[in-house]
């Protein structure tokens, strides 16, 4: 099983190096792009532990989110913490390998999903005089609020964070973006290619730029 781990752990590094060398050569690359280009050129650490005060979010958390939902995301924060622990100075690469379709992470994904769309209603319902009645603002208003926070714990290097909250940090602001702006965007697909080409449907060249770049970055 190791000897597996270790092989596929090389894979997936020989596939990152040529990722990027590809990004490298490339010019003008979009936010995710200098996202990956940046997160790929971290170098591997060993897994280790992170104590209970790495885990909890500001003092504002509190402000923010109803009692259930606090509660919710810290008892998901205490499993992955608990993972995390037994997985202590094993190459972080390698322990996330080993959780690739793990039923732990997979509960806590569907947990995470239902957790952002329920927390996209609570925050929304509760109007805000500076958000102008402007769904930009709104949106950029509340991810703020907590997403930085929630990032330095999800993406933390030395974890097996990545394997249980990666996604979440994805589809929160995406689920933030459906129920705010989404309908100043104008998706158009391309035949015969999987993606498909956007615009941004305002006249406001701030409201343009800060679209454009989250669709990039989370799209």
């Amino acid at each position: 099983m190791k000897g597996q781990v270790e092989q596929e752990a090389r894979s997936v590094a020989e596939a990152n190096r040529l990722t990027r060398q590809k990004l490298a050569g490339q010019g003008n690359l979009n936010i995710r792009d200098r996202f990956l280009l940046d997160a790929l050129a971290v170098a591997d650490k060993d897994v280790v532990s992170h104590d209970a005060g790495f885990y909890t979010l500001p003092s504002h958390a509190a402000k923010i989110l109803k009692q259930p939902a606090l509660a919710e995301l810290n008892e998901i924060f205490g499993i992955v913490r608990q993972v995390n622990d037994q997985m202590v100075g094993m190459p972080a690469s390698q322990a996330r390998i080993l959780l690739n379709g793990d039923e732990r992470v997979l509960a806590v994904n569907l947990r995470l999903r239902t957790w952002a769309e329920q927390y996209c209603r609570d925050r929304l319902a509760k109007r805000n005089a500076r958000d102008d009645d402007d769904p930009m603002a709104r949106f950029q208003r509340i991810y703020y609020e907590l997403l930085p926070d929630l990032e330095r714990i999800g993406f933390a290097e030395d974890s097996v964070h990545p394997a249980f909250l990666a996604e979440f940090m994805d589809y929160l602001p995406w689920a933030l973006y459906c129920h705010t702006w989404r309908d100043k965007v104008e998706f158009r697909r391309s035949e015969g290619k999987l993606g498909g080409q956007f615009r941004v449907l305002t006249d406001s060249l701030v409201d343009k730029e800060r679209c454009e770049g989250t669709i990039q970055l989370y799209a």
